[in-house]
């Protein structure tokens, strides 16, 4: 079984995405997790882990895959090393060879916010 969550972020709302996958994560139980962000910040992925890992009780051995957009220079290395880092975690950069050889100038815009859950129990969500 699929099931789709929308969560909207706004002025009035900035914790509504963050609130909205810790929801989420708490409701499928997942055993894999797939993410993909335009670009990651340090301060962001660290209070991502901390509420996921309080909303789950077997983060740890939950799969992760990040695919990570460098958004012309925007994403923060410490923050690839620190989601590297998790335990069952593999971090994955779009178009990163390309970037790397044209000083982060993107050839296409890559601006994605993906979170999917995936459960054996629950479906996924």
């Amino acid at each position: 079984m699929y099931s789709y969550s929308e969560y909207l972020q706004t002025i009035d709302a900035s914790g509504e995405i963050i609130r909205g996958l810790v929801e989420t994560a708490k409701i499928t139980q997942p055993t894999r997790m797939l993410c993909s962000m335009a670009y990651a910040s340090f301060s962001v992925c660290k209070m991502l882990h901390e509420y996921l890992f309080n909303a789950i009780p077997r983060w740890e051995s939950v799969r992760k895959d990040w695919l990570v957009g460098l958004d012309n220079g925007i994403t923060e290395p410490k923050s690839l090393e620190y989601l590297a880092n998790l335990k069952n975690s593999t971090v994955h950069l779009y178009d990163a060879d390309y970037l790397l050889d044209n000083n982060l100038h993107a050839r296409q815009k890559f601006h994605t916010k993906i979170y999917f859950f995936e459960s054996d129990k629950n479906g996924s969500i």
